[in-house]
């Protein structure tokens, strides 16, 4: 099996257009060591030659030893050639010439960010660096530098340098836009996104070789040098024909809703901050001191105004407390609410960017003991519940997964949520659970409503990796286990 070395596959997709290509040219920008995560080292092994770009003046050695076939440079690259202040964190990712990024990277990043350090680079455009060393052809360019690719693209005369697939990384719809604007002019079509990462191409049968692909690859995830352990293999699954840019998505949705003379989305309820979280339910909180008592990390999707957050985060201050908020004032009034507490990192994204979030930069609570409470569903939009337990399913070495506003079988006294086709319940999601575990699956059963706060609302417990689950004796009556 081939050995790709990307982050989700971006160089097993690369490998469909040039896996025949004995010589070639590559650009990377934002390298850190030039192994982990990368997607041009494939092409380095096979015989290509390349130039490997990277500020962090930490990682300059490791990244010379490593690709020995490129040409290495150390500075930023930018939209004029000039002296910079590079701000460096220790791990490399999480580096920026953008100062004002450090107090959002505290506080949503905080195990992988230890601060900056302020190092002086050139800042070069990445035209002047192709004429440097009289580098005519570029066949890839990947392009990764923490929310500066618009002003690295501006570098780049693409009426001179016309890299044939261009691979950028592009995390917001606005972010999205600017590229398209600066890029698309030229003759170049967007292909696809996976993950993170826009795929634009100078030619569309490109476009057509990369669209509608599934393939199995096996990925080698390096080492972080500063990380002690072993590589990581991983074998995942490419589907290309469900990967959109969110530009075309908003388009298609927008063009759907005009047609059926929709009104908006309604946005995100607030709900009340009280000092309780999960309901107010008594045995539900009699539940999740029992599992929190099992766990290291708490991991939430849904915060809200951070109610459950803060309460976990007081009641357990043991556990790392990890989540996420979409809606901007849901997730500053959480912020408001969560600040004391050392323990809690809160990232301000939809479920989808969260999980993305941590598979980069939370690696380690992959095989930590973990207690997730699902809570990012209701009304008016797609929920990502599948794709959020098939994410935990396939990564995690074990896990407690409480899911929310579940519908329990046989006890209507539960609320659940339904919105159009989607009812939150098992059947909903069994599919997206790996078939590789065994799971255990508990549901509440009593009928006396204990919170102060709200009605009775079902919830279900899925459990895999651990022995089957002892129940507390003053549960014992109100939980069972279904399967």
């Amino acid at each position: 099996m081939i050995k790709y070395y990307s982050q989700h596959g971006e160089d097993a997709l690369l490998d469909l257009i040039f896996g025949d290509q004995k010589e070639g040219f590559f650009v990377e920008v934002g390298c850190i060591d030039g192994k982990r995560f990368s997607n041009t080292l494939l092409f380095e092994e096979r015989g290509w030659k390349g130039l490997c770009v990277e500020a962090h003046s930490g990682y300059i050695g490791m990244l010379k030893a490593n690709r020995p076939r490129s040409i290495v440079c150390h500075c930023a690259a930018g939209e004029a050639d000039e002296d910079a202040i590079f701000y460096a964190n220790a791990r490399g990712s999480l580096s920026t010439l953008d100062k004002s990024s450090e107090t959002r990277w505290k506080r949503d990043y905080a195990h992988f960010f230890s601060g900056f350090e302020e190092q002086l680079v050139k800042k070069m455009r990445l035209s002047t660096l192709l004429d440097a060393h009289q580098i005519t052809k570029v066949d890839i360019l990947s392009l990764d530098v923490e929310g500066y690719e618009i002003e690295a693209i501006k570098g780049l005369n693409l009426s001179r340098h016309r890299p044939r697939v261009m691979v950028i990384e592009s995390d917001e719809l606005h972010h999205e836009a600017q590229l398209d604007a600066l890029i698309l002019p030229h003759g170049y079509t967007k292909s696809i996104r996976m993950s993170g990462n826009l795929f634009y191409v100078s030619d569309v049968k490109n476009d057509k070789i990369l669209k509608g692909k599934r393939l199995t690859v096996q990925l080698t995830h390096t080492r972080h040098p500063l990380d002690s352990g072993e590589d990581q293999i991983e074998i995942v699954t490419i589907d290309t024909a469900v990967r959109r840019s969110f530009l075309a998505m908003f388009s298609r949705l927008k063009s759907k809703l005009s047609s059926l003379m929709c009104e908006t989305p309604p946005t995100r309820v607030l709900s009340q901050f009280v000092d309780v979280g999960f309901h107010g339910d008594e045995y539900l909180l009699r539940l999740v001191e029992y599992l929190a008592g099992k766990s290291k990390v708490f991991v939430e999707t849904g915060a809200n105004v951070g109610s459950t957050l803060a309460y976990v985060a007081r009641s357990y201050p043991w556990l790392r407390c990890l989540s996420c908020e979409s809606d901007l004032s849901a997730y500053e009034r959480a912020s408001e609410h969560t600040k004391k507490y050392g323990n809690v990192s809160l990232f301000h994204g939809m479920s989808q960017q969260f999980i993305e979030h941590i598979s980069k930069h939370e690696l380690g609570i992959f095989t930590e003991p973990c207690f997730f409470w699902l809570d990012a569903h209701g009304y008016g939009f797609e929920w990502p519940l599948k794709k959020e337990l098939e994410f935990i399913t396939r990564h995690f070495n074990s896990a407690y997964i409480l899911i929310d506003d579940f519908k329990v079988p046989g006890h209507d006294q539960f609320g659940y949520d339904q919105y159009q086709d989607q009812i939150c319940s098992y059947d909903f999601v069994k599919d997206a659970l790996t078939l590789d575990k065994a799971y255990q699956l508990y549901y509440p059963t009593y009928k006396d409503k204990t919170s102060k706060h709200h009605p009775l609302r079902g919830w279900g417990l899925l459990v895999f990796g651990h022995a089957d689950l002892l129940i507390p004796e003053q549960l014992a009556e109100k939980i069972e286990r279904a399967q």
